[in-house]
């Protein structure tokens, strides 16, 4: 396989990948997500997928997988104020700025453009450059 089926190959993987993230969450997921949140006694976990479930009635399997992640944080901090006593335990939050500049938001749509362009001009520009060094290693013979 040469450089250009290559390329072909991962960018066929990034946008199944893509797909696979955006494409809606299979029942059997939310099914799973639901059963977790009821077999736990934690409930403020009960009142996150309340809200989830209002905010998001068909969600992605990214958003999905998010609010797992969130789920599981909850579960894991409430068990450890059951296993030590001490119910002042916190989540660590991520490190916040004081006046954080508002974040320009874009779409996914519009960064995956980007990037696949900058991917396609750094392939060409190197396919370009690795050209001229075979010319020149050819015309030297």
């Amino acid at each position: 396989m040469n450089f250009p089926h290559i390329f072909i190959l991962v960018c066929i993987l990034v946008i199944a990948s893509t797909i696979w993230f955006k494409s809606p969450a299979s029942s059997e997921d939310m099914t799973n997500i639901i059963s977790q949140v009821n077999n736990s006694s934690s409930e403020e976990v009960k009142s996150k997928l309340v809200v989830f479930l209002k905010d998001t009635p068909n969600p992605t399997r990214q958003q999905l997988s998010d609010f797992r992640d969130e789920v599981d944080q909850i579960l894991v901090v409430d068990l450890a104020r059951q296993a030590t006593g001490d119910n002042s335990l916190q989540a660590k939050s991520p490190e916040t700025k004081a006046n954080p500049a508002p974040l320009k938001t874009s779409s996914f749509i519009e960064r995956f453009m980007v990037w696949m362009f900058c991917l396609g001009l750094a392939t060409i520009v190197t396919l370009s450059v690795y050209r001229i060094f075979q010319k020149r290693k050819s015309d030297q013979l």
